[in-house]
């Protein structure tokens, strides 16, 4: 599964992100030059049977969110995926991106907008009867948590559970995964007691860096997503799925030489074996992990604020001009024989 943004930093067309997938250069519709770059992806990705998610932008969940307007807000969500059929491919609708983020523009209006805003988007969903093939969720910040290790220790912030709850009953209703984002690789870069071994997955099952109630966790990996998985049990939310929003490796951007092309190929391919092995986690075996990795492209206008590495996530490296095809930074097997492809398109 891969993740990208409709930004196109290089002035990228959208149709050669469809052609780095291998679909199909045939139009399932006569585009009459009024559809959108996001219109025109999902029509693309629709016609070549792709599962396909889109997410609202953190700025418009204040109006989604309205108790006077929201429903009506949602209904024009919907409409517009019911063009073309497009809804009949949609998974999932992500509410904003990481809405609670203390280095959001407005981080207490987007926290107070999460609840109301899933209820509207789902009971209208629901009104129409697209809510079991259509799902809500949100991508959520690994910052919701209190405390993450040792992984039993896993809890939510207490201050904000209140706004969390409310989706976490939805998402039990209708099946949905509680999303969050993991990113071992920033943990490890703010960590240096974090071996470069036990991030990347290349230590051995059996040489364990964390014991946690007889439990060994021999990637870093696994300890976040299991301390997420204790968090959640604690609350009585045991059935509820967790997927990752998005979890990645950049290739280049830190003094410490842990940002690089072998490293990041290390993990991706890693990352990629080991959710799709159905292996699962000490705390959490015999599960698949649903991910989308982030990110195809690198983002040349992505902010730099936490480090240079922020502009270093793509998979794909960017000409400097549109006509230049995109160029794979290391050999990564986006789609697994038993992996169905899906993609994420970010509304910008």
């Amino acid at each position: 599964m891969a993740l990208w943004h409709v930004m196109a930093c290089y002035g990228m067309a959208w149709y050669d992100t469809m052609q780095v997938f291998g679909y199909s250069n045939a139009h399932p519709v006569n585009p009459d030059g009024t559809e959108t770059d996001v219109e025109l992806q999902l029509d693309w990705l629709a016609a070549n049977h792709a599962q396909i998610s889109v997410a609202i932008p953190n700025e418009e969940m204040v109006y989604l969110a309205s108790e006077e307007s929201g429903a009506g807000y949602a209904d024009g969500i919907i409409d517009a995926l019911e063009v073309n059929n497009r809804i009949h491919s949609i998974e999932y609708i992500f509410v904003g991106n990481e809405p609670m983020g203390s280095w959001q523009p407005k981080p207490w209006q987007y926290q107070n907008s999460v609840g109301p805003a899933v209820k509207n988007l789902h009971k209208q969903l629901k009104h129409r009867g697209y809510d079991s093939k259509t799902r809500v969720t949100v991508p959520f910040n690994a910052a919701i948590l209190s405390a993450s290790y040792p992984p039993s220790a896993g809890a939510f912030n207490e201050t904000i559970w209140g706004e969390i709850e409310p989706v976490a009953e939805i998402l039990k209703e209708t099946g949905a995964p509680f999303v969050i984002n993991i990113y071992p690789y920033i943990t490890a870069y703010q960590n240096s007691g974090i071996s470069t071994e036990y991030a990347i997955f290349t230590k051995s099952p059996s040489d364990c860096s964390t014991y946690d109630n007889g439990l060994c966790y021999w990637n870093l990996f696994d300890a976040q997503y299991d301390s997420v998985r204790h968090a959640l049990d604690k609350k009585g939310y045991e059935s509820v799925e967790i997927a990752i929003g998005e979890v990645g490796w950049p290739s280049a951007g830190d003094s410490m030489g842990l940002a690089g092309t072998y490293n990041a190929k290390t993990f991706v391919n890693n990352m990629i074996e080991h959710a799709t092995s159905g292996d699962g986690t000490p705390y959490a075996p015999g599960i698949k992990i649903k991910m989308w990795l982030f990110e195809m492209y690198d983002e040349d206008q992505k902010g730099t604020g936490a480090g240079q590495f922020e502009v270093h996530w793509g998979a794909f490296e960017m000409g400097s001009t549109a006509s230049d095809t995109p160029k794979l930074k290391y050999d990564v097997d986006l789609f697994t024989s038993n992996d169905r492809h899906n993609c994420t398109a970010y509304e910008e």
